[in-house]
């Protein structure tokens, strides 16, 4: 059974699509999934993010969005099927908590599920990692 985890936010996923500087960290995550080693866990918000990379590559480097966002979909689902990635869908009601605690403390909030802990982001200068019931007493003052 596969223990270890690891969270890949946009950046790194779409690094592993878009030569530029770093690429070959992506690529350094991604070969232990394939071997069977780990298993990497993103958000379906990761794969939106993804797509407007790439979009904004589109433009900048003449690469079709489209067929980069395809191309990492379809390795995501087929290393999905080997249950070497978990793509976590994120509700709405996440989504409604994030945008009133953004607009109430005046934060930029990112949530991301990672095992059993969720990975907040505050701003670009801090982070916490804490646990859901660390979250959840959170969510009871904000």
């Amino acid at each position: 059974m596969k223990e270890s985890r690891v969270y890949l936010d946009t950046s790194i996923i779409t690094k592993r699509y878009i030569k530029e500087e770093n690429g070959d960290i992506a690529d350094s995550h991604f070969h232990p999934v394939q071997c069977g080693e780990t298993v990497i866990t993103l958000s379906e918000i990761n794969l939106g993010g993804a797509a407007a990379v790439f979009d904004k590559y589109s433009r900048k480097m003449g690469i079709d969005a489209r067929v980069r966002l395809q191309t990492t979909v379809s390795e995501l689902i087929s290393l999905e099927r080997s249950s070497s990635v978990e793509i976590y869908p994120v509700s709405r009601h996440i989504i409604q908590n994030a945008i009133r605690i953004v607009l109430e403390q005046h934060i930029y909030i990112s949530l991301t599920r990672f095992s059993s802990q969720l990975v907040l982001s505050l701003g670009a200068h801090y982070s916490a990692l804490l646990t859901k019931n660390l979250i959840q007493q959170a969510g009871n003052f904000a």
